[in-house]
């Protein structure tokens, strides 16, 4: 009895737990527990740079992994909840090498059969090349793609790589990126490939198209598709360092198309010399959204543009907004929600330490206030290194974000709608009890419901990764339940949490080992 009371103690002074109810915009406890998910593909750095979501709701991400000087391609998938999908490559991870050097994924998409495409770059001496990779959808790679599930070829006359790709209803691909030519510089480079991995020859010049912005410097980030085939490319041009948003628009065979803005191109400027077009997307009235940033002092920079090229002046009265986040911010990626609400994901930088920052905005270009603070939400994952470079909006309206925290993939869900639970945790603050603590081999959990719930029950880490599940939605009765906690038997000694969750909320219980 004495130990029930010692431990009640320290639970009522506030040592034990932290009690969240959620809100919209917040992280969303049913995902790992806390929201967050970090993966480590036990090399040495990896990093996370597109997201997207089955149609089985399962999570996707697509990045790279490093070993010493090696980089290679890194996909992980994740369940629902969190934890990492086994079906896929057996243990949740799939890492594929071109050869070693310099290989990395910088998008992926998925094709309607289930199979995923990944793309990105390749170093093939003494140049970078395009790069892709085909995978069936439980990870292994696509013999019917290329060579062995795998496609690499240059573009230009020295240095291209991949950073977007759309799957056209046909199933051929399109992939840009950058070309580097003694000529113009560094221009926009448009790919077209057919549904084996072979360059298709009906599109451009044996399947690639260069554009040049009158001779500067041009980069290319994003590729969106309109519904009448035509292909859009986003990104930013200018002379270093004066760049300003760059968008050009193609017809089906990759001809520039001239009913676009200027002869095929719009070039937008925010008023500030470093601006860059990081992603894109198309509304589905036709209009196009480009996400960035405008510099000195850095903020989160859209702009909306009719199918004509124009700028949209129903988006705040000009086409263009910028945000103030913080000091510094940049936005990397862009989603529409099913309602039309835009939302953004990026980084926030304050000098020492920089985090994931998400931002969601009315479909006329102002900030939704509903949404976290102002319009906006941060997550620090708990090192000084965090950036969000994907978004993908879930079936069920949630945001997923996926980045780098550190050295490893960092996945974070956030809340859009949210569940009606039916315990109130606030209510269970005098009967939850684990014992003994510091724990050994096994303790005892014990708590009392209301009302009956699905539960779940985890062990995490002080970090937030998960260590072991105990309870996974499990519908449990209105009454004192007592639950047999076993620890791993290669835990080591450190503080850890016990979490107790419903649909809705959480509760972090602490303990020691």
């Amino acid at each position: 009895m004495k130990t029930f009371k010692w431990i009640l103690l320290l639970i009522l002074s506030g040592n034990f737990f932290n009690l969240s109810a959620q809100q919209i915009g917040d992280l969303d406890s049913t995902f790992n527990l806390n929201g967050k998910v970090i993966t480590d593909f036990g090399g040495g750095g990896d990093g996370a740079n597109s997201v997207l979501i089955q149609p089985d709701g399962k999570i996707l991400v697509a990045g790279y992994s490093s070993s010493g000087t090696n980089y290679t391609f890194a996909l992980s998938r994740y369940n629902t909840n969190g934890s990492l999908d086994i079906s896929f490559g057996g243990t949740g991870k799939v890492v594929t090498d071109f050869a070693p050097g310099y290989d990395y994924a910088g998008c992926i998409a998925l094709q309607p059969d289930g199979k995923i495409v990944a793309a990105g770059v390749k170093y093939s001496n003494p140049s970078y090349d395009n790069a892709l990779i085909r995978y069936n959808i439980d990870g292994s790679l696509d013999s019917t793609f290329g060579t062995n599930g795998k496609v690499t070829n240059p573009v230009g006359t020295a240095d291209g790589g991949i950073n977007s790709i759309a799957i056209q209803p046909d199933g051929k691909i399109i992939a840009v990126g950058g070309s580097t030519t003694f000529t113009t510089g560094h221009d926009y480079a448009v790919s077209r490939y057919n549904v084996d991995g072979t360059l298709d020859n009906t599109f451009g010049t044996g399947g690639i198209t260069l554009t040049d912005f009158s001779n500067s410097y041009d980069f290319p980030f994003s590729v969106c598709l309109q519904s009448d085939g035509k292909i859009v490319v986003g990104g930013s041009t200018g002379p270093d360092p004066l760049y300003d948003f760059g968008v050009v628009r193609y017809d089906t065979l990759g001809n520039v198309d001239t009913t676009f803005g200027t002869n095929g191109f719009v070039v937008t400027d925010f008023g500030k010399p470093d601006e860059w077009a990081n992603a894109s997307i198309i509304q589905g009235d036709g209009k196009i959204i480009l996400a960035g940033y405008s510099g000195s002092p850095y903020k989160f920079a859209l702009a909306r543009y009719n199918d004509d090229g124009t700028l949209d002046t129903t988006f705040n009265s000009t086409g263009k907004v910028l945000t103030t986040i913080g000091t510094h911010v940049e936005a990397n990626a862009v989603a529409l929600e099913p309602g039309g609400k835009i939302v953004v994901a990026g980084v926030t930088y304050n000098g020492s330490n920089q985090n994931f920052c998400i931002a969601r905005y009315l479909a006329n270009g102002t900030p939704d206030n509903t949404f976290g603070t102002t319009g906006f939400v941060t997550t620090d994952f708990g090192t000084n290194g965090d950036k969000a470079k994907g978004v993908a909006i879930q079936a069920d309206g949630q945001i997923v974000v996926a980045g780098v925290s550190g050295n490893d993939f960092a996945v974070a869900r956030y809340l859009v709608v949210l569940s009606t639970g039916i315990i109130d945790f606030a209510t269970m603050n005098n009967s939850v009890f684990i014992y003994p603590n510091p724990v050994t081999q096994n303790a005892t959990l014990t708590y009392s419901l209301k009302q009956a719930e699905k539960i779940s029950i985890r062990l995490t880490d002080a970090r937030g990764r998960m260590v072991k599940t105990f309870i996974e939605n499990q519908m449990q009765t209105a009454s004192d339940h007592q639950q047999i906690i076993s620890f791993p038997d290669n835990l080591p000694h450190g503080t850890y949490f016990i979490v107790i969750a419903n649909t809705t909320e959480h509760l972090n219980i602490k303990i020691v080992k």
